[in-house]
C-alpha cells in the first residue's frame, strides 16, 4: 500500500467524521429551541409534555454520541498536554498513533461489542419509553451507542493510518 494512500484514507475518514459532526452540531440549536418551548409551556401556560421533554433528551444523546469521533478528529477532546504541545510533530504523530492503537481502538471495539447486543435486544422488543406519554423510540436511541462506537473505530483506524503515513513520509501537517 502506498503511504500517500494511508494519508488519503485518513483524510476521507476525517471528511466523513467532519460532515457528521457539523450536521449534528445544528441539533444543538433545535435542542435549545425545544427546551425553551418546554419551559414556556410549563411555566407560561401550565402545560407539560413528556414527549417534548424526552425529545430534548434524545437530541442530547444524538449530539453527544454522534459527535464523539468529530471531537477526537478535530483534536478537541480532553488531553493532558503539559508535555505533548512541546513535542516535535514526529513525536506527536507517534503519540497519536500509539494512543489510537493502544487505547482508542480497543476501547471503541469493546464499546461496539458491548453495546451491539444491548441495542439488538431493544430493537427486538421495540423498546419504548417507560412514561405513558413518552416517545416510542428508545430502541433507536440505544442504537446510537453502537453507531457512536463504530464512528470511533473508523476514526481510530483513520488516525492510525494517517499518522503512520506521516511518520513514514516525514510530512507533517502544521
Amino acid at each position: 500500500m502506498d503511504f500517500a494512500t494511508l494519508i488519503q484514507t485518513q483524510r476521507r475518514l476525517s471528511a466523513i467524521t467532519s460532515s457528521l459532526g457539523r450536521a449534528v452540531a445544528w441539533l444543538t440549536l433545535l435542542m435549545v429551541l425545544l427546551t425553551s418551548c418546554v419551559v414556556l409551556l410549563r411555566y407560561g401556560f401550565n402545560i407539560g409534555s413528556v414527549a417534548l421533554q424526552e425529545s430534548v433528551i434524545y437530541l442530547h444523546g444524538i449530539v453527544f454520541l454522534l459527535a464523539l469521533a468529530y471531537t477526537a478528529d478535530t483534536d478537541q477532546h480532553v488531553r493532558v498536554d503539559i508535555f505533548y504541545r512541546r513535542f516535535s510533530p514526529r513525536s506527536q504523530a507517534w503519540i497519536n498513533c500509539l494512543g489510537s492503537l493502544v487505547f482508542l481502538l480497543p476501547f471503541a471495539v469493546y464499546l461496539l461489542w458491548v453495546t451491539w447486543p444491548f441495542f439488538l435486544n431493544a430493537w427486538h422488543i421495540r423498546e419504548t419509553s417507560a412514561e405513558a406519554a413518552g416517545l416510542p423510540f428508545v430502541y433507536l436511541l440505544k442504537g446510537l451507542l453502537p453507531l457512536a462506537a463504530a464512528s470511533l473505530v473508523l476514526h481510530a483506524i483513520g488516525q492510525i493510518l494517517g499518522q503512520l503515513g506521516h511518520l513514514i513520509t516525514g510530512e507533517f501537517e502544521q
